[in-house]
């Protein structure tokens, strides 16, 4: 094997692991606070969305295998409220004491794990109540994104100049020979 072939392989592997990636646990978390409190009555329903984007979830690259929801409900006069989160198989029911009953769904999970954000609907089924905040947790595997040292960032360097090195060198030999 050449030189110039033995040093372009090395260039190309530093390169490689420079840049390697690795799946990683991680949590992302999002918190709408309604600013003044969204006030819902019996029979009516609000709806709004929750995006984890802006706490660095990547849809192309993070995946998402479990979440949670909080409300934050203030001065209701009791009741029951419906959870509305598109893809579950049925839906989550909520007593103002925060018993909940329901889960999510594969389909829902994946929906939301491809895009980051998640649309929450809420409907009073008895009573009223107001609601000033929703905070939403995913747990699932990200990509670290790691900055490579400067070592190696040298190292890769050193290795393209000695390819450019031998390349002229095996030129001006040849232009020499003929």
């Amino acid at each position: 094997m050449r030189l110039s072939s033995k040093l372009s392989l090395a260039g190309a592997l530093l390169f490689l692991a420079a840049h390697a990636a690795q799946a990683t646990p991680m949590s992302w978390t999002d918190t709408v606070t309604f600013n003044p409190n969204v006030y819902v009555t019996q029979w009516t329903g609000f709806v709004y969305k929750q995006s984890l984007i802006s706490d660095g979830y990547n849809p192309a690259v993070d995946s998402i295998s479990s979440y949670s929801l909080s409300l934050d409900l203030v001065n209701g006069s009791g009741g029951f409220l419906a959870l509305v989160v598109p893809g579950q198989l049925s839906n989550g029911f909520f007593d103002f004491n925060g018993t909940q009953y329901g889960g999510m769904s594969l389909q829902g999970n994946v929906s939301f794990s491809s895009t980051g954000v998640l649309t929450v609907g809420i409907i009073s089924l008895l009573g009223n109540f107001y609601l000033a905040s929703s905070t939403l947790t995913a747990w699932g595997n990200g990509i670290a994104r790691t900055v490579p040292e400067p070592g190696v960032l040298a190292l890769l360097v050193l290795g393209l100049m000695a390819i450019a090195i031998v390349r002229s060198r095996s030129k001006i030999r040849a232009v020499a020979r003929v």
